[in-house]
């Protein structure tokens, strides 16, 4: 089973981006765990390379924008599919744990620092849509 990691933005408090990683041991793995979600998800897989330790792996990435571009509002369809995404990963029995970020006050600023913290601010935004 994969680990899902999940990163996520902020800006003004207000959740911005939601990134979601797993690792795997090669690309084709990687392809096969990606296409294990709905497409409407939108997991794309692909490969990353390390010159440093000689070797490659696979990679699946998950990216949720939480506001609207356009006009900054609550991105309600993105935010059904990033917790639909973690609930379909978590039935499938993968783990899904948020990404430690360091404590520096820049840091803090910028990054949700737990996945409550971060579910507390989605539901602030649908609530006040």
């Amino acid at each position: 089973m994969a680990t899902f990691t999940i990163t996520a933005s902020k800006y003004n408090g207000q959740p911005q981006h939601v990134y979601l990683n797993a690792d795997t041991e090669t690309l084709e793995a990687a392809q096969e765990l990606a296409a294990s979600f709905p497409k409407s998800y939108r997991v794309k897989a692909g490969e990353v390379s390390s010159y440093r330790e000689g070797r490659s792996w696979g990679c699946v990435q998950l990216r949720v924008d939480m506001r609207e571009t356009k006009d900054n509002t609550v991105n309600e369809a993105g935010i059904k599919r990033y917790r639909a995404f973690v609930r379909k990963a978590e039935q499938a029995g993968h783990a899904v744990k948020f990404t430690e970020q360091e404590r520096a006050n820049h840091v803090i600023d910028h990054w949700f620092m737990s996945r409550e913290e971060l579910e507390a601010a989605l539901d602030a935004q649908l609530a006040g849509k």
